[in-house]
């Protein structure tokens, strides 16, 4: 949803309706009232996230139909939750910008300012085969890795991490 309302910040007021409610249990008219304005109002905060929500969904989804198909197979289930879960962990505190073929553009307010770790995460990064290059933002805490498609989906662990990237982005192809 491209429109002004998909800019108003909701969570404030939903969290103050939601102490609201709470504080409003021993008066049952105003209490159905907050709660009705906390109903509407959670309505409202998922539309305007409902693009992330079907994503979400999705991915859900993705993640049941592989846990079924893993669960007969003991090892397999374990290696199939370790692959996610680790990169939910390398990855947290990262924001995923953007992933477009052959590029993707994470913010980590690690980075703001950091010299030192721009470079070793520089150097870390230009070491993957497959990456053809990384463009660091001090102000921002931007990192844009630009990469070879064919030869980072040829490398197992590089495809699950492109594939995580493109379902955690805010702006895809």
């Amino acid at each position: 949803m491209k429109t002004p309302f998909s800019k108003i910040p909701l969570g404030i007021p939903l969290a103050g309706l939601g102490l609201a409610t709470a504080a409003s249990v021993a008066r049952r008219p105003v209490h159905m009232a907050i709660g009705g304005a906390w109903l509407l109002l959670s309505a409202l905060h998922g539309m305007q996230h409902a693009e992330k929500l079907k994503k979400d969904a999705s991915h859900l989804a993705s993640f049941a139909t592989h846990a079924k198909a893993y669960a007969k197979d003991g090892e397999k289930a374990a290696a199939w939750a370790a692959r996610n879960t680790y990169l939910h962990v390398a990855f947290a505190g990262t924001e995923v910008v953007s992933a477009l073929p052959g590029r993707v553009r994470l913010r980590n307010k690690a980075i703001v300012g950091n010299d030192e770790l721009s470079k070793k995460l520089t150097n870390f990064l230009t070491g993957f085969q497959g990456v053809t290059g990384v463009v660091m933002d001090l102000s921002t805490g931007s990192v844009t890795i630009y990469y070879d498609e064919e030869i980072i989906d040829a490398i197992p662990k590089l495809a699950a991490i492109r594939k995580y990237f493109e379902n955690h982005a805010k702006i895809t192809a």
